[in-house]
Protein backbone atom coordinates (compact mmCIF):
# COMPACT_ATOMS: atom_id res chain seq x y z
CA UNK A 1 0.00 0.00 0.00
CA UNK A 2 1.20 3.68 -0.88
CA UNK A 3 2.42 5.87 1.66
CA UNK A 4 0.09 9.12 2.33
CA UNK A 5 1.55 12.58 2.57
CA UNK A 6 0.92 13.48 6.18
CA UNK A 7 -0.02 16.34 5.12
CA UNK A 8 -2.29 15.16 2.73
CA UNK A 9 -3.89 12.62 5.18
CA UNK A 10 -4.92 15.83 7.57
CA UNK A 11 -6.09 17.99 5.03
CA UNK A 12 -8.41 14.95 4.12
CA UNK A 13 -9.83 14.38 7.50
CA UNK A 14 -9.93 17.62 8.04
CA UNK A 15 -12.34 17.92 4.98
CA UNK A 16 -14.15 14.60 6.01
CA UNK A 17 -15.13 16.23 9.42
CA UNK A 18 -16.61 19.36 7.37
CA UNK A 19 -18.64 16.67 5.17
CA UNK A 20 -19.99 14.52 7.68
CA UNK A 21 -20.99 17.43 10.09
CA UNK A 22 -23.12 18.24 7.51
CA UNK A 23 -26.61 16.72 7.30
CA UNK A 24 -27.23 17.23 3.77
CA UNK A 25 -24.27 14.67 3.37
CA UNK A 26 -26.34 11.94 1.95
CA UNK A 27 -28.30 13.76 -0.46
CA UNK A 28 -24.92 15.37 -2.12
CA UNK A 29 -22.71 11.82 -2.34
CA UNK A 30 -25.91 10.79 -4.29
CA UNK A 31 -25.88 13.40 -6.42
CA UNK A 32 -21.87 13.42 -7.51
CA UNK A 33 -20.80 12.61 -10.68
CA UNK A 34 -18.26 9.04 -9.94
CA UNK A 35 -15.44 10.64 -11.53
CA UNK A 36 -15.61 13.69 -8.69
CA UNK A 37 -16.47 11.51 -5.66
CA UNK A 38 -13.63 9.24 -6.83
CA UNK A 39 -11.33 11.99 -7.05
CA UNK A 40 -12.87 12.96 -3.15
CA UNK A 41 -11.77 9.26 -1.63
CA UNK A 42 -8.74 8.99 -3.12
CA UNK A 43 -8.19 12.36 -1.73
CA UNK A 44 -9.91 11.34 1.98
CA UNK A 45 -7.93 7.99 1.60
CA UNK A 46 -10.24 4.94 0.86
CA UNK A 47 -9.68 3.64 4.21
CA UNK A 48 -10.94 6.97 5.82
CA UNK A 49 -14.14 6.89 3.86
CA UNK A 50 -16.81 4.48 4.72
CA UNK A 51 -18.96 7.60 5.83
CA UNK A 52 -18.95 8.77 2.58
CA UNK A 53 -19.16 5.12 0.90
CA UNK A 54 -22.30 4.32 2.68
CA UNK A 55 -24.10 7.50 0.83
CA UNK A 56 -23.41 6.24 -2.60
CA UNK A 57 -25.79 4.55 -4.70
CA UNK A 58 -25.40 1.19 -6.29
CA UNK A 59 -24.29 2.27 -9.29
CA UNK A 60 -21.68 4.88 -8.00
CA UNK A 61 -20.04 1.93 -5.93
CA UNK A 62 -19.93 -0.42 -8.23
CA UNK A 63 -18.44 2.33 -11.12
CA UNK A 64 -15.71 3.24 -8.17
CA UNK A 65 -14.55 -0.34 -8.07
CA UNK A 66 -14.34 -1.11 -11.17
CA UNK A 67 -12.15 2.35 -12.23
CA UNK A 68 -9.74 1.37 -8.50
CA UNK A 69 -9.89 -2.60 -8.85
CA UNK A 70 -8.71 -2.57 -12.50
CA UNK A 71 -5.48 -1.35 -13.04
CA UNK A 72 -1.79 -1.26 -15.79
CA UNK A 73 0.96 -1.11 -14.83
CA UNK A 74 1.61 1.93 -17.78
CA UNK A 75 -0.75 3.79 -19.99
CA UNK A 76 -0.68 1.28 -23.46
CA UNK A 77 -1.06 -2.14 -21.39
CA UNK A 78 -4.36 -3.80 -20.21
CA UNK A 79 -6.05 -3.35 -17.64
CA UNK A 80 -5.52 -6.32 -14.74
CA UNK A 81 -7.60 -6.97 -11.74
CA UNK A 82 -5.56 -6.32 -8.22
CA UNK A 83 -6.88 -7.91 -5.46
CA UNK A 84 -4.82 -5.88 -3.17
CA UNK A 85 -6.83 -2.88 -3.77
CA UNK A 86 -10.06 -5.30 -4.26
CA UNK A 87 -9.21 -6.23 -0.33
CA UNK A 88 -8.85 -2.68 0.90
CA UNK A 89 -12.64 -1.99 -0.63
CA UNK A 90 -14.03 -4.87 1.49
CA UNK A 91 -12.45 -3.66 4.67
CA UNK A 92 -13.92 -0.11 4.44
CA UNK A 93 -17.84 -2.22 3.36
CA UNK A 94 -17.21 -4.22 6.39
CA UNK A 95 -17.09 -0.55 8.06
CA UNK A 96 -20.25 0.19 7.45
CA UNK A 97 -21.92 -3.13 8.48
CA UNK A 98 -22.89 -6.70 7.18
CA UNK A 99 -26.37 -5.30 5.79
CA UNK A 100 -24.26 -2.79 3.52
CA UNK A 101 -21.96 -5.44 2.46
CA UNK A 102 -24.72 -8.40 1.43
CA UNK A 103 -26.99 -5.52 -0.08
CA UNK A 104 -23.57 -4.09 -1.97
CA UNK A 105 -21.86 -7.40 -2.86
CA UNK A 106 -25.50 -8.69 -4.07
CA UNK A 107 -25.62 -5.58 -6.85
CA UNK A 108 -22.05 -6.28 -8.38
CA UNK A 109 -21.24 -9.05 -11.32
CA UNK A 110 -20.84 -12.15 -10.03
CA UNK A 111 -18.00 -12.68 -12.35
CA UNK A 112 -15.69 -10.33 -10.39
CA UNK A 113 -16.83 -11.49 -7.22
CA UNK A 114 -16.23 -14.95 -8.23
CA UNK A 115 -12.85 -14.47 -9.63
CA UNK A 116 -12.07 -12.53 -6.26
CA UNK A 117 -13.03 -14.78 -4.13
CA UNK A 118 -10.60 -17.76 -6.16
CA UNK A 119 -8.34 -15.32 -5.86
CA UNK A 120 -8.38 -15.25 -2.30
CA UNK A 121 -9.83 -18.50 -1.42
CA UNK A 122 -9.66 -22.30 -1.09
CA UNK A 123 -13.11 -23.95 -1.26
CA UNK A 124 -14.03 -27.72 -1.19
CA UNK A 125 -17.49 -28.81 -1.14
CA UNK A 126 -17.45 -31.74 1.27
CA UNK A 127 -20.84 -33.22 -0.06
CA UNK A 128 -19.13 -34.45 -3.59
CA UNK A 129 -15.59 -35.65 -1.60
CA UNK A 130 -13.73 -33.60 -3.93
CA UNK A 131 -10.49 -31.90 -2.50
CA UNK A 132 -8.04 -29.85 -4.13
CA UNK A 133 -4.34 -32.17 -4.81
CA UNK A 134 -0.93 -31.05 -5.00
CA UNK A 135 1.01 -33.55 -7.26
CA UNK A 136 3.61 -33.63 -4.29
CA UNK A 137 2.10 -32.69 -1.51
CA UNK A 138 -1.11 -34.20 -1.46
CA UNK A 139 -4.45 -32.01 -0.14
CA UNK A 140 -3.59 -28.30 0.20
CA UNK A 141 -4.26 -27.04 3.59
CA UNK A 142 -4.14 -23.47 5.01
CA UNK A 143 -1.25 -22.62 7.02
CA UNK A 144 -2.90 -22.19 9.93
CA UNK A 145 -5.61 -23.79 11.25
CA UNK A 146 -7.13 -20.24 12.63
CA UNK A 147 -8.26 -19.52 8.56
CA UNK A 148 -10.86 -21.78 7.70
CA UNK A 149 -14.75 -21.80 8.51
CA UNK A 150 -17.52 -24.19 7.25
CA UNK A 151 -20.45 -22.72 5.14
CA UNK A 152 -23.06 -25.54 4.26
CA UNK A 153 -20.93 -28.33 2.81
CA UNK A 154 -18.17 -26.09 2.07
CA UNK A 155 -14.90 -26.04 3.59
CA UNK A 156 -13.18 -22.50 2.97
CA UNK A 157 -9.94 -21.62 4.07
CA UNK A 158 -7.82 -18.53 3.52
CA UNK A 159 -4.64 -18.44 0.92
CA UNK A 160 -2.73 -16.24 2.79
CA UNK A 161 -3.79 -16.17 6.40
CA UNK A 162 -3.45 -12.31 6.73
CA UNK A 163 -6.42 -11.75 4.34
CA UNK A 164 -8.45 -14.25 6.85
CA UNK A 165 -9.14 -11.08 9.30
CA UNK A 166 -11.45 -9.45 6.30
CA UNK A 167 -12.35 -12.35 4.54
CA UNK A 168 -14.24 -14.16 7.68
CA UNK A 169 -16.53 -11.34 8.60
CA UNK A 170 -17.54 -10.74 4.60
CA UNK A 171 -18.20 -14.19 4.62
CA UNK A 172 -20.14 -13.90 7.50
CA UNK A 173 -21.69 -11.16 6.57
CA UNK A 174 -23.01 -13.19 3.09
CA UNK A 175 -24.28 -15.91 5.20
CA UNK A 176 -26.65 -13.98 7.23
CA UNK A 177 -27.49 -11.28 4.67
CA UNK A 178 -27.44 -13.21 1.48
CA UNK A 179 -26.89 -17.04 1.31
CA UNK A 180 -27.66 -17.67 -1.99
CA UNK A 181 -25.08 -15.45 -3.61
CA UNK A 182 -22.88 -17.04 -1.03
CA UNK A 183 -23.42 -20.20 -2.10
CA UNK A 184 -23.08 -19.62 -5.96
CA UNK A 185 -19.51 -18.26 -5.29
CA UNK A 186 -18.06 -20.85 -2.98
CA UNK A 187 -19.72 -23.62 -5.67
CA UNK A 188 -18.04 -21.48 -8.26
CA UNK A 189 -14.98 -21.75 -6.35
CA UNK A 190 -14.30 -25.15 -5.85
CA UNK A 191 -11.02 -26.95 -6.04
CA UNK A 192 -10.92 -28.26 -9.83
CA UNK A 193 -13.15 -31.10 -10.85
CA UNK A 194 -16.02 -29.74 -8.63
CA UNK A 195 -18.11 -29.38 -12.04
CA UNK A 196 -21.69 -27.76 -11.68
CA UNK A 197 -24.20 -26.35 -14.12
CA UNK A 198 -22.43 -22.78 -12.74
CA UNK A 199 -19.02 -21.32 -15.00
CA UNK A 200 -16.16 -21.85 -12.69
CA UNK A 201 -14.03 -19.38 -11.83
CA UNK A 202 -11.24 -19.58 -14.18
CA UNK A 203 -14.44 -18.72 -16.73
CA UNK A 204 -15.43 -15.97 -14.28
CA UNK A 205 -12.07 -13.93 -14.80
CA UNK A 206 -12.09 -14.03 -18.53
CA UNK A 207 -16.00 -13.10 -18.10
CA UNK A 208 -15.05 -10.79 -16.07
CA UNK A 209 -12.38 -9.09 -17.92
CA UNK A 210 -14.40 -9.15 -21.22
CA UNK A 211 -17.56 -6.81 -19.50
CA UNK A 212 -14.73 -4.65 -17.70
CA UNK A 213 -13.31 -3.63 -21.02
CA UNK A 214 -17.26 -3.37 -22.50
CA UNK A 215 -18.40 -1.15 -19.83
CA UNK A 216 -15.27 0.99 -20.36
CA UNK A 217 -15.85 1.14 -23.66
CA UNK A 218 -19.38 2.07 -23.20
CA UNK A 219 -18.38 4.84 -21.27
CA UNK A 220 -16.15 6.49 -23.62
CA UNK A 221 -12.92 4.95 -22.37
CA UNK A 222 -10.14 3.65 -25.46
CA UNK A 223 -9.08 0.30 -25.28
CA UNK A 224 -5.65 0.84 -24.01
CA UNK A 225 -3.59 -1.05 -26.79
CA UNK A 226 -6.19 0.54 -29.15
CA UNK A 227 -4.85 3.75 -27.84
CA UNK A 228 -1.18 3.02 -28.04
CA UNK A 229 -1.03 1.48 -31.29
CA UNK A 230 -3.42 4.53 -32.62
CA UNK A 231 -1.19 7.18 -31.38
CA UNK A 232 2.43 4.53 -32.30
CA UNK A 233 1.08 4.54 -35.72
CA UNK A 234 1.20 8.47 -36.56
CA UNK A 235 4.68 8.13 -35.20
CA UNK A 236 5.70 5.75 -37.78
CA UNK A 237 3.33 6.91 -40.57
CA UNK A 238 5.07 9.10 -43.25
CA UNK A 239 3.81 12.53 -42.47
CA UNK A 240 3.20 13.09 -46.67
CA UNK A 241 0.56 9.68 -45.96
CA UNK A 242 -0.90 12.12 -42.89
CA UNK A 243 -1.23 15.39 -44.98
CA UNK A 244 -3.17 13.04 -47.62
CA UNK A 245 -5.23 11.08 -44.96
CA UNK A 246 -9.10 11.53 -46.28
CA UNK A 247 -10.80 8.81 -43.99
CA UNK A 248 -10.38 6.92 -39.69
CA UNK A 249 -8.71 3.95 -39.60
CA UNK A 250 -10.85 1.19 -38.58
CA UNK A 251 -10.49 1.02 -35.08
CA UNK A 252 -11.36 5.11 -34.92
CA UNK A 253 -14.20 4.58 -37.01
CA UNK A 254 -15.72 2.15 -34.74
CA UNK A 255 -15.67 4.21 -31.80
CA UNK A 256 -17.41 7.56 -33.57
CA UNK A 257 -19.77 4.47 -35.09
CA UNK A 258 -19.95 3.46 -31.53
CA UNK A 259 -20.56 7.28 -29.92
CA UNK A 260 -22.94 8.14 -32.77
CA UNK A 261 -25.38 5.52 -31.82
CA UNK A 262 -25.25 5.97 -28.39
CA UNK A 263 -26.43 9.88 -28.93
CA UNK A 264 -29.11 8.44 -31.39
CA UNK A 265 -30.48 6.30 -29.19
CA UNK A 266 -30.48 8.76 -26.23
CA UNK A 267 -31.05 11.67 -27.49
CA UNK A 268 -29.71 14.45 -24.71
CA UNK A 269 -27.47 10.92 -23.76
CA UNK A 270 -28.21 10.44 -19.67
CA UNK A 271 -25.95 8.30 -18.14
CA UNK A 272 -26.81 6.79 -14.68
CA UNK A 273 -25.08 9.10 -12.80
CA UNK A 274 -27.75 11.91 -14.50
CA UNK A 275 -30.96 9.87 -13.17
CA UNK A 276 -29.21 9.96 -9.68
CA UNK A 277 -28.71 13.84 -9.68
CA UNK A 278 -31.86 15.19 -10.48
CA UNK A 279 -33.56 12.60 -8.26
CA UNK A 280 -31.35 13.47 -5.18
CA UNK A 281 -32.12 17.10 -6.74
CA UNK A 282 -35.61 16.51 -5.86
CA UNK A 283 -34.72 15.49 -2.26
CA UNK A 284 -32.95 18.24 -1.77
CA UNK A 285 -35.79 20.52 -2.40
CA UNK A 286 -37.67 18.37 0.28
CA UNK A 287 -35.78 17.39 3.01
CA UNK A 288 -32.33 19.61 2.71
CA UNK A 289 -31.38 23.08 2.67
CA UNK A 290 -29.90 24.37 -0.61
CA UNK A 291 -27.78 26.28 1.71
CA UNK A 292 -26.33 23.01 3.40
CA UNK A 293 -25.64 21.81 0.01
CA UNK A 294 -23.85 24.76 -1.27
CA UNK A 295 -21.78 24.43 1.96
CA UNK A 296 -20.88 20.94 0.48
CA UNK A 297 -20.03 21.90 -3.11
CA UNK A 298 -18.03 24.34 -1.83
CA UNK A 299 -15.92 22.35 0.96
CA UNK A 300 -14.95 19.96 -2.01
CA UNK A 301 -14.33 22.47 -5.33
CA UNK A 302 -10.32 22.73 -4.33
CA UNK A 303 -10.13 18.76 -4.52
CA UNK A 304 -11.80 18.19 -7.72
CA UNK A 305 -11.97 21.05 -9.96
CA UNK A 306 -8.94 21.38 -11.86
CA UNK A 307 -8.98 18.27 -12.92
CA UNK A 308 -12.50 16.77 -13.44
CA UNK A 309 -13.20 19.43 -16.61
CA UNK A 310 -14.31 18.04 -19.91
CA UNK A 311 -11.94 17.32 -22.62
CA UNK A 312 -14.21 19.19 -24.88
CA UNK A 313 -14.63 21.79 -22.77
CA UNK A 314 -10.72 22.23 -22.14
CA UNK A 315 -10.49 22.21 -26.19
CA UNK A 316 -12.86 25.23 -26.44
CA UNK A 317 -10.34 27.28 -24.47
CA UNK A 318 -7.34 28.93 -26.56
CA UNK A 319 -4.29 26.84 -26.04
CA UNK A 320 -1.04 28.81 -26.99
CA UNK A 321 -0.27 31.19 -29.88
CA UNK A 322 -2.18 28.62 -32.57
CA UNK A 323 -5.26 27.71 -30.84
CA UNK A 324 -7.31 31.07 -30.86
CA UNK A 325 -8.43 30.19 -34.79
CA UNK A 326 -8.86 26.38 -34.07
CA UNK A 327 -10.90 27.56 -31.30
CA UNK A 328 -12.95 30.18 -33.38
CA UNK A 329 -13.62 27.73 -35.62
CA UNK A 330 -14.96 24.90 -33.69
CA UNK A 331 -17.15 27.21 -32.34
CA UNK A 332 -18.74 28.60 -35.21
CA UNK A 333 -18.59 25.18 -37.20
CA UNK A 334 -22.01 24.81 -35.82
CA UNK A 335 -23.63 28.09 -37.91
CA UNK A 336 -22.36 26.22 -41.11
CA UNK A 337 -22.71 22.29 -40.34
CA UNK A 338 -24.09 20.80 -37.00
CA UNK A 339 -22.98 17.19 -37.79
CA UNK A 340 -19.73 18.28 -38.34
CA UNK A 341 -19.83 19.98 -35.26
CA UNK A 342 -20.62 17.08 -33.27
CA UNK A 343 -18.42 14.93 -35.60
CA UNK A 344 -15.72 17.62 -33.94
CA UNK A 345 -16.64 17.08 -30.37
CA UNK A 346 -16.93 13.40 -31.22
CA UNK A 347 -13.26 13.43 -32.23
CA UNK A 348 -11.94 15.66 -29.28
CA UNK A 349 -13.30 13.25 -27.35
CA UNK A 350 -11.59 10.09 -28.69
CA UNK A 351 -8.10 11.86 -29.22
CA UNK A 352 -8.34 12.74 -25.36
CA UNK A 353 -9.42 9.37 -24.32
CA UNK A 354 -6.56 7.68 -26.42
CA UNK A 355 -4.06 9.85 -24.80
CA UNK A 356 -5.49 8.92 -21.20
CA UNK A 357 -5.37 4.84 -22.15
CA UNK A 358 -1.99 4.88 -24.40
CA UNK A 359 0.49 7.66 -23.20
CA UNK A 360 2.50 8.98 -20.68
CA UNK A 361 3.99 12.08 -19.61
CA UNK A 362 7.18 12.14 -17.93
CA UNK A 363 6.64 8.10 -17.25
CA UNK A 364 3.12 8.48 -15.42
CA UNK A 365 -0.63 8.18 -17.19
CA UNK A 366 -1.82 11.97 -18.38
CA UNK A 367 -4.76 13.13 -16.26
CA UNK A 368 -7.66 14.54 -18.02
CA UNK A 369 -6.79 18.18 -18.12
CA UNK A 370 -3.25 17.09 -19.63
CA UNK A 371 -4.60 14.91 -22.12
CA UNK A 372 -7.10 17.87 -22.90
CA UNK A 373 -4.90 20.26 -23.12
CA UNK A 374 -2.31 17.94 -25.08
CA UNK A 375 -5.01 17.18 -27.75
CA UNK A 376 -5.48 21.33 -28.13
CA UNK A 377 -2.27 21.88 -28.61
CA UNK A 378 -1.03 18.96 -30.88
CA UNK A 379 -4.31 19.64 -33.44
CA UNK A 380 -3.12 23.88 -33.70
CA UNK A 381 0.44 22.67 -34.69
CA UNK A 382 -1.13 20.25 -37.13
CA UNK A 383 -3.11 23.11 -38.81
CA UNK A 384 -0.67 25.72 -38.55
CA UNK A 385 1.62 23.10 -40.30
CA UNK A 386 -0.86 22.80 -43.01
CA UNK A 387 0.28 26.11 -44.63
CA UNK A 388 -2.43 27.56 -42.99
CA UNK A 389 -1.05 30.44 -40.84
CA UNK A 390 -2.78 33.16 -42.96
CA UNK A 391 -6.30 30.90 -42.88
CA UNK A 392 -9.15 33.05 -41.66
CA UNK A 393 -11.39 31.12 -39.51
CA UNK A 394 -13.70 29.93 -42.76
CA UNK A 395 -10.54 28.29 -44.39
CA UNK A 396 -10.23 26.44 -41.22
CA UNK A 397 -13.98 25.55 -40.86
CA UNK A 398 -14.08 23.93 -44.95
CA UNK A 399 -10.93 21.84 -42.93
CA UNK A 400 -13.02 20.73 -40.54
CA UNK A 401 -16.20 19.75 -42.29
CA UNK A 402 -14.86 16.70 -44.06
CA UNK A 403 -13.31 13.62 -42.12
CA UNK A 404 -10.91 12.95 -40.35
CA UNK A 405 -11.17 16.77 -39.37
CA UNK A 406 -9.57 17.44 -36.18
CA UNK A 407 -8.03 13.58 -35.96
CA UNK A 408 -6.29 14.41 -39.16
CA UNK A 409 -5.23 17.96 -37.74
CA UNK A 410 -4.10 15.64 -34.72
CA UNK A 411 -1.67 13.56 -36.30
CA UNK A 412 0.46 15.83 -38.02
CA UNK A 413 0.77 17.96 -34.66
CA UNK A 414 1.81 14.19 -33.55
CA UNK A 415 4.26 13.34 -35.91
CA UNK A 416 5.62 16.77 -35.67
CA UNK A 417 6.15 16.50 -32.07
CA UNK A 418 7.26 12.78 -31.61
CA UNK A 419 10.09 13.76 -34.20
CA UNK A 420 11.63 16.47 -31.21
CA UNK A 421 13.13 14.24 -29.02
CA UNK A 422 15.12 12.00 -31.73
CA UNK A 423 15.95 15.52 -33.22
CA UNK A 424 16.78 17.04 -30.07
CA UNK A 425 19.32 14.73 -29.08
CA UNK A 426 20.98 14.30 -32.27
CA UNK A 427 21.76 18.07 -31.74
CA UNK A 428 22.64 17.28 -28.45
CA UNK A 429 25.48 15.01 -29.47
CA UNK A 430 26.63 17.15 -31.93
CA UNK A 431 27.42 19.90 -29.97
CA UNK A 432 28.98 17.52 -27.03
CA UNK A 433 31.05 16.02 -30.14
CA UNK A 434 32.44 19.55 -30.67
CA UNK A 435 33.30 20.60 -27.01
CA UNK A 436 37.33 20.80 -25.90
CA UNK A 437 37.57 20.82 -22.54
CA UNK A 438 40.31 23.89 -21.52
CA UNK A 439 43.12 21.79 -18.36
CA UNK A 440 41.33 22.57 -15.60
CA UNK A 441 40.09 20.43 -12.65
CA UNK A 442 36.29 19.83 -14.25
CA UNK A 443 38.01 19.09 -17.22
CA UNK A 444 37.37 14.71 -16.35
CA UNK A 445 33.75 15.68 -16.04
CA UNK A 446 33.25 17.11 -18.89
CA UNK A 447 35.08 14.37 -20.66
CA UNK A 448 32.63 11.48 -18.67
CA UNK A 449 30.01 13.86 -19.98
CA UNK A 450 30.41 14.00 -23.47
CA UNK A 451 31.25 10.12 -23.76
CA UNK A 452 28.17 9.67 -21.72
CA UNK A 453 26.04 11.47 -24.13
CA UNK A 454 27.73 10.95 -27.60
CA UNK A 455 27.20 6.94 -27.17
CA UNK A 456 25.30 5.71 -29.07
CA UNK A 457 23.54 4.16 -26.71
CA UNK A 458 22.10 7.44 -25.53
CA UNK A 459 20.52 7.90 -28.73
CA UNK A 460 19.21 4.04 -28.47
CA UNK A 461 17.91 4.80 -24.85
CA UNK A 462 15.92 7.92 -26.62
CA UNK A 463 14.67 5.79 -29.78
CA UNK A 464 13.96 2.56 -27.04
CA UNK A 465 11.25 5.33 -24.94
CA UNK A 466 13.78 5.14 -21.62
CA UNK A 467 13.38 8.71 -20.85
CA UNK A 468 13.95 8.34 -17.19
CA UNK A 469 17.45 7.50 -17.79
CA UNK A 470 18.12 9.76 -20.79
CA UNK A 471 16.55 12.47 -18.04
CA UNK A 472 19.31 11.57 -15.72
CA UNK A 473 22.06 11.84 -18.38
CA UNK A 474 20.96 15.26 -19.06
CA UNK A 475 20.58 16.44 -14.94
CA UNK A 476 23.91 15.87 -14.85
CA UNK A 477 24.81 18.60 -17.91
CA UNK A 478 23.83 21.25 -15.17
CA UNK A 479 27.59 20.39 -13.90
CA UNK A 480 28.56 22.22 -16.75
CA UNK A 481 25.87 24.23 -18.06
CA UNK A 482 23.03 26.78 -16.94
CA UNK A 483 20.26 24.49 -15.01
CA UNK A 484 17.66 26.46 -16.78
CA UNK A 485 18.85 25.23 -20.26
CA UNK A 486 19.01 21.83 -19.06
CA UNK A 487 15.48 22.06 -17.70
CA UNK A 488 14.51 23.28 -21.24
CA UNK A 489 16.53 19.99 -22.84
CA UNK A 490 14.86 17.77 -20.74
CA UNK A 491 10.98 19.22 -22.02
CA UNK A 492 12.45 18.98 -25.78
CA UNK A 493 13.78 14.90 -25.05
CA UNK A 494 10.76 13.31 -23.17
CA UNK A 495 7.85 11.23 -24.05
CA UNK A 496 5.25 13.80 -24.43
CA UNK A 497 8.00 16.68 -25.74
CA UNK A 498 7.38 20.42 -24.32
CA UNK A 499 9.07 23.95 -24.74
CA UNK A 500 9.58 26.33 -21.94
CA UNK A 501 8.40 29.71 -21.10
CA UNK A 502 11.53 31.32 -19.38
CA UNK A 503 9.84 33.26 -16.08
CA UNK A 504 11.20 35.74 -14.08
CA UNK A 505 10.72 36.00 -10.22
CA UNK A 506 11.56 37.88 -6.98
CA UNK A 507 12.34 35.26 -4.42
CA UNK A 508 13.17 36.51 -0.56
CA UNK A 509 16.76 36.37 0.00
CA UNK A 510 17.88 35.75 -3.58
CA UNK A 511 16.64 38.80 -5.23
CA UNK A 512 15.37 38.22 -8.75
CA UNK A 513 15.77 34.37 -10.49
CA UNK A 514 14.40 32.65 -13.23
CA UNK A 515 12.61 29.39 -13.56
CA UNK A 516 11.37 27.40 -16.66
CA UNK A 517 7.42 26.18 -17.19
CA UNK A 518 6.60 23.62 -19.50
CA UNK A 519 4.00 24.03 -21.70
CA UNK A 520 3.13 21.79 -24.66
CA UNK A 521 3.80 22.62 -28.92
CA UNK A 522 1.12 24.40 -30.15
CA UNK A 523 2.54 25.98 -33.47
CA UNK A 524 5.37 26.44 -35.56
CA UNK A 525 6.46 29.60 -33.87
CA UNK A 526 6.96 27.07 -30.81
CA UNK A 527 8.95 24.70 -32.83
CA UNK A 528 11.48 28.10 -33.57
CA UNK A 529 11.90 28.50 -29.60
CA UNK A 530 13.80 24.90 -30.20
CA UNK A 531 16.44 26.46 -31.71
CA UNK A 532 16.74 29.39 -29.36
CA UNK A 533 17.43 26.42 -27.21
CA UNK A 534 20.51 25.13 -29.07
CA UNK A 535 21.47 28.36 -29.64
CA UNK A 536 21.39 29.13 -25.90
CA UNK A 537 23.51 25.78 -25.37
CA UNK A 538 26.42 25.97 -27.47
CA UNK A 539 27.19 29.75 -26.16
CA UNK A 540 27.08 27.51 -22.93
CA UNK A 541 29.34 25.14 -23.79
CA UNK A 542 31.78 27.24 -25.88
Amino acid sequence: MERRDIRKVASGRHLLRTLTDNPALPTFIGALDTPVLKQLIDYVGVEDSGLLIEHTTSHQLAMLLDQSVWTSALPGQPDTFDPVEFLRWLEVLLEVGDAFVGERLNELDEDLLAMAFAHYLKVVDLSKKIFEVDSNKGYVAASSADSVAMFGNFEVRARQDDEWGTLSPVLEALHLENPRLLEALLTRCCAPGAFTENRTAGFAAIDAAQKHEQGREKQGYVDPVVARTFLMGGVAAALEELIDLDDYDLETQRYLTHLQRQQEDNPGYRGADDDVREGAAKDATQDETQDALDELKNAISAVVSAELMSPVALLASPQGKGAPLLHGALQRLGEVDIRAQERSRAEILYLSNALLSGWTQDGRALSEHQAAELVSATANLGLDYLSLDHATTEDVIKELCDPPGVVRLFLIGWHLLQELPQLSARRLQGLMSAVEPAASARAWMIHELVDEICAPAFLQQVRSGEFASVGDTIHLLSLIIPEIVCVQLAGLISDTPRVTERLQERRQGVGLSERAVYRYVACLDDLDMVERVFTELAEALS
